[in-house]
């Protein structure tokens, strides 16, 4: 953003649960005590524009003091300053300023592309704040939550819940424990949470993924654990959840894992997440039919799953399978 928004500083502050009370989301080129004062002295001018949720652009700054907030980035050397409010489906979310020591005029078309980089930090801020929320909350919101989130996708709507239910039955045929198998139903319940972190112009993409997309999309896993690891009561299925991408033949990730170094429950989640995406639409697929999804499977044996685990899938009851992805 610095080099095409061509400035000296940049600040970005987030408003808080009280909207008056802002805090610094991003810096550039700012120092502590600049800030310090801005959420101090300056915070009903920053509150201001973020409540107006209109650009202001300030040129010529003043030395007189009794300007108060031009006046005091006059003193800090800057010529110019840009405030750019950042607005969440009509919520106040935060504020960008854009400071320079040039006197500089913003054009409308230059202001609307700012605006359109604004958009993207809305996003980024927006992920971020879900993650921390998932963190604090109790099993029962995580559930929720992670419906929500997948409304707004609608290729993987349903997916984690699909998962869920088919490691649980496939859990049952290996006489896992209650607690064991009510883990592994939050283990597919949560095995993509990490996604939220992945922009959505990757997730939807209409055509598969070039190698850049790629690296970011296999962090998704590493990213789900982080984000479980400190939820109570489950942190321990963060390593099944970790390891849900790996291949029995070595050749998955995140840490190319094979064969029995693959923890047990993640061997079990990734049938459960692959058999489900098989017979889900995607952007740049149609979904497989039952019978082709299950030839995959078979393919795959020794492969990609575990052979045991293959065969004690294929013992699911066809009426149940089909139920599920329906």
């Amino acid at each position: 953003m610095l080099e095409i928004v061509d400035c000296d500083a940049l600040g970005v502050y987030t408003v808080g649960l009280i909207p008056e009370r802002l805090s610094v989301f991003a810096n550039h080129n700012l120092s502590e005590d600049f800030h310090k004062k801005m959420l101090s002295e300056y915070r009903d001018f920053l509150h201001t524009i973020i409540m107006d949720k209109k650009p202001v652009l300030l040129t010529n700054l003043p030395d007189d003091t009794n300007f108060g907030f031009p006046a005091f980035l006059k003193s800090c050397g800057y010529e110019t300053s840009l405030s750019l409010p950042l607005v969440l489906r009509g919520l106040p979310l935060g504020i960008v300023l854009v400071l320079s020591k040039r006197k500089k005029h913003y054009h409308r078309k230059e202001i609307q592309y700012l605006e359109g980089i604004c958009r993207q930090i809305i996003v980024a801020i927006e992920k971020i704040q879900n993650i921390q929320t998932i963190k604090e909350m109790s099993m029962e919101s995580v559930m929720a939550l992670v419906q929500a989130i997948e409304m707004r996708d609608p290729y993987t709507k349903g997916h984690s819940l699909q998962v869920s239910e088919i490691a649980f039955e496939l859990g049952r045929l290996f006489e896992l424990g209650d607690r064991e198998l009510e883990l592994l139903k939050f283990a597919g319940l949560l095995h993509d949470i990490g996604k939220i972190a992945i922009p959505e112009m990757i997730l939807n993409k209409p055509a598969k993924l070039d190698e850049f997309e790629w690296e970011i999309m296999r962090k998704h896993p590493v990213k789900s654990a982080e984000i479980i690891q400190p939820i109570k009561n489950l942190s321990e299925i963060g390593k099944w959840i970790l390891h849900h991408h790996e291949r029995w033949d070595g050749t998955g990730y995140p840490a190319g894992l094979k064969g029995e170094e693959i923890p047990f429950y993640s061997r079990i989640l990734a049938i459960c997440d692959t058999y489900s995406a098989m017979l889900s639409d995607r952007p740049y697929r149609k979904k497989l039919s039952f019978k082709e999804a299950i030839e995959e499977i078979i393919r795959y044996k020794g492969k990609q799953f575990d052979p045991r685990i293959v065969e004690m899938f294929l013992t699911l009851p066809e009426e149940f399978l089909r139920r599920v992805v329906e």
